[in-house]
């Protein structure tokens, strides 16, 4: 249903694995996603029109809703230039989402420093636009939305090709078609992400900040 190649073409400041794992954990890469808070289930939307219809019928119901791949909340339609007719364009909403996670990010670097903690106080503002609430457990299995980010990572990166073919082991035979070299002593497997975008660590735990509301 999402063509991760828009990621590339549409976002201009968010790292593009950095925004899949975002649209992984905000819609599941579900354009037409449709979230109200107060509801717990809404019927997915099978196109365009039936998302607007939804929407409107919600809004119209006074629920305050989120759309789309990113999940942008109604009340930040009029920043953005958004509107029912165009939030459900894929890279539409993406540039949305890539703005508003751009916008946080900032705000995080001049509190806590460029890097992955300001990063993951960003991903805390993109979900409550502040820098504390997104550390705090608030689902069925007791996680944060900043764990839930770092765990849609850890699934979607996939490591970088660091082999050539001499690497490569004959499955045929089970026998590497490596020459020996003599060294019997295998060399540890170390994984390599594909982008090193956002990084997380049982070890370090997961801080909570001090609240900011912009």
């Amino acid at each position: 249903m999402f063509d991760v190649a828009l990621v590339e073409q549409c976002t201009t400041e968010v790292a593009p694995q950095t925004m899949q794992t975002l649209i992984d954990v905000e819609s599941s890469g579900n354009p037409f996603a449709i979230a109200a808070v107060g509801v717990d289930v809404i019927s997915t939307p099978e196109g365009k029109e039936e998302a607007i219809e939804s929407a409107k019928s919600l809004m119209s119901q006074g629920y305050n809703i989120s759309l789309g791949l990113g999940q942008i909340n109604m009340h930040n339609f009029e920043a953005l230039g958004l509107t029912l007719s165009n939030v459900f364009d894929p890279c539409t909403n993406i540039q949305a989402a890539d703005k508003i996670l751009s916008d946080c990010y900032q705000r995080a670097a001049a509190e806590f420093d460029d890097g992955q903690r300001a990063l993951q106080a960003a991903f805390s503002c993109y979900y409550s636009n502040n820098f504390s609430r997104g550390f705090e457990p608030d689902d069925s299995n007791g996680n944060s939305y900043v764990q839930r980010v770092a765990a849609s990572h850890e699934r979607l990166s996939v490591p970088q090709i660091n082999f050539d073919r001499s690497d490569i082991d004959d499955h045929r035979g089970g026998e590497t078609s490596k020459q020996d070299d003599g060294n019997t002593e295998e060399e540890p497997h170390k994984e390599i992400r594909a982008i090193e975008n956002f990084e997380s660590s049982e070890k370090g735990g997961w801080d909570v900040f001090q609240d900011f509301t912009g």
